[in-house]
């Protein structure tokens, strides 16, 4: 869990100013309401932090952290009233625009196209590294909360079209030496390697 502190800066003389500092990772085993806020406090002692000068606090939107009745801000909030709960605003707009991608139907078939191929290169240390012998950027996978990491997994397609291109067609010829030519087929490869020249030209839909 990622701690990060915004707190006012009063200096006599000067104006008020806002600060934001990183606070620490911290290892938590516990993931529900309690078991963060339990992790939470003891790194604020650590630090002699005062819960009850806490006026905000922010969160993702997992009901871990935002729930009403066991989350974390519910918690904190029984232990300090003036502490009130504001969501992260760019998580919501993440999953604005993941859902609104997911309402399309030529943005689900671009980036189930995309998956698949990360899929086929991932799925062995071989297959990974004859992605490698062809291809400077190293596929990414998708994440439905962070959209911009749906620009990061296509940019070897984008700047490395044919390299990719040519990696699926030696993952093919590797496939069938290791006489796996069905499984060769039933991953489609093939299929990859013409769906790929689409993906280049809708990079821009993104950017």
């Amino acid at each position: 869990m990622t701690v990060i502190l915004r707190f006012v800066q009063c200096e006599p003389g000067k104006e008020a100013a806002v600060r934001e500092i990183f606070a620490g990772y911290l290892n938590v085993c516990d993931t529900t309401g309690s078991g963060l806020l339990e992790a939470f406090l003891k790194h604020a002692e650590d630090l002699e932090l005062n819960i009850q000068d806490c006026r905000g606090q922010g969160y993702d939107n997992g009901s871990n952290m935002k729930g009403k009745v066991q989350g974390v801000q519910a918690r904190l909030l029984e232990m300090n009233n003036n502490a009130l709960y504001v969501a992260c605003g760019a998580h919501s707009l993440n999953l604005v625009v993941v859902d609104a991608a997911k309402s399309s139907v030529d943005a689900t078939n671009f980036f189930g196209i995309i998956t698949r191929l990360y899929t086929i290169f991932a799925g062995s240390p071989a297959r990974w590294e004859i992605m490698k012998r062809f291809v400077e950027l190293s596929a990414k996978g998708l994440s439905d909360t962070r959209w911009e990491s749906r620009i990061r997994c296509i940019k070897p397609l984008r700047y490395c079209l044919d390299g990719v291109v040519n990696a699926l067609d030696a993952l093919k010829q590797h496939s069938l030496k290791k006489r796996d030519g069905e499984n060769g087929k039933r991953s489609g490869i093939s299929q990859r390697q013409h769906s790929c020249v689409a993906v280049r030209d809708e990079y821009r839909i993104l950017v």
